[in-house]
C-alpha cells in the first residue's frame, strides 16, 4: 500500500484535484478525513485501515458520512476502498505537516501540492467572508489569503529542499485546456503516482476542464484597488518564482 496527501493554500483546488484522482480505481483519498488530527503529528498507516478510516469522530474532523456535501463522495469511496493500492487524504493545511507525516509512515508517503493565482484565491476568500450564510470566518479576507498563500509556498519549498517527496502542480496548468499544459500535467501526475491512464481518469479530467472553461475562468474578480495593492505589496514573488521551477512551467 502506498500513501498520498494533497496540500495547498485554501481555495487552491485541493478538492478538485482530489476528485480527479479519486476517479482512478487505484486511488482512495479522503476529503479532510483527519483535518483536526494532523496537529497531533501521529497520523500513520493504521489510520487508513478500513475500520479506522470509516469510523468518523468529532475529534478528527467535522466531515462525516451522514450529512454535508461529501456524503455521496464517502459512500462511493467506501464501496471501492478495498481495491486501491494508494490511500490518503486531502487537507489544505497538510503543508504544515510534511515532515511529521513523512516520518510517521514505514513507507514514506508522497504529496501533491497545488497552487493557484493569488488574485483568484483572495477573491474567493472575500466572497466567502462576506457571505453571512457561510461559516467561513469574516476575518478570512484577502489579507488572510496572501498570508496563507505565502506560507503554503514557503513551507513547501522548505520541504522540497529537505528531500520530501512532493509533486508541485499549478491549478490553472492542470485544468485550463487553452494553456496547452493540462495534458502534460495529468501525465506528470500519472507518472509520479505510477497509475494507469484509464478512461475514467481521462473523462473526469476532460469534464473538469470543461467546467473550468465554462464557469471558473470567465468569473469576474471583485477585488478593490486597495485589495489589489495589498496583494501586490505582500505576495512573496521570490517564492512564487522558485515554486514555478518545481511545477515545470
Amino acid at each position: 500500500m502506498k500513501y498520498i496527501f494533497i496540500a495547498g493554500c485554501p481555495r487552491s483546488g485541493t478538492s478538485a484535484l482530489t476528485e480527479l484522482l479519486s476517479s482512478s480505481n487505484e486511488i482512495a483519498i479522503g476529503m479532510e478525513r483527519f483535518k483536526y488530527a494532523y496537529k497531533d503529528k501521529n497520523i500513520n498507516e493504521s489510520f487508513f485501515s478500513k475500520d479506522s478510516f470509516f469510523k468518523f469522530s468529532d475529534s478528527q474532523t467535522n466531515i462525516n458520512m451522514s450529512q454535508g456535501k461529501y456524503v455521496k463522495y464517502y459512500d462511493k469511496l467506501q464501496l471501492k476502498y478495498d481495491s486501491p493500492t494508494i490511500r490518503g487524504d486531502k487537507y489544505p493545511m497538510i503543508y504544515k505537516f510534511y515532515n511529521s507525516l513523512t516520518n510517521s509512515f514505514t513507507q514514506k508517503p508522497t504529496f501533491i501540492f497545488i497552487y493557484r493565482d493569488l488574485y483568484d484565491i483572495a477573491d474567493s476568500f472575500n466572497v466567502r467572508a462576506e457571505n453571512p450564510k457561510d461559516s467561513w470566518p469574516k476575518e478570512n479576507n484577502y489579507k488572510k489569503a496572501v498570508f496563507h498563500w505565502n506560507d503554503s509556498i514557503v513551507k513547501t519549498l522548505q520541504a522540497l529542499n529537505s528531500g520530501v517527496d512532493i509533486l508541485v502542480i499549478k491549478y490553472e496548468a492542470l485544468f485550463d485546456a487553452t494553456a496547452d499544459l493540462a495534458s502534460y500535467n495529468i501525465e506528470r501526475i500519472i507518472s509520479h503516482l505510477d497509475i494507469k491512464k484509464t478512461d475514467d481518469l481521462k473523462n473526469t479530467h476532460s469534464k473538469m476542464m470543461e467546467e473550468y472553461a465554462e464557469k471558473i475562468k470567465p468569473k469576474l474578480r471583485n477585488l478593490s484597488e486597495e485589495a489589489k495593492l495589498y496583494l501586490d505589496e505582500n505576495m512573496d514573488r521570490t517564492a512564487l518564482y522558485e515554486i514555478g521551477k518545481f511545477s515545470k512551467i
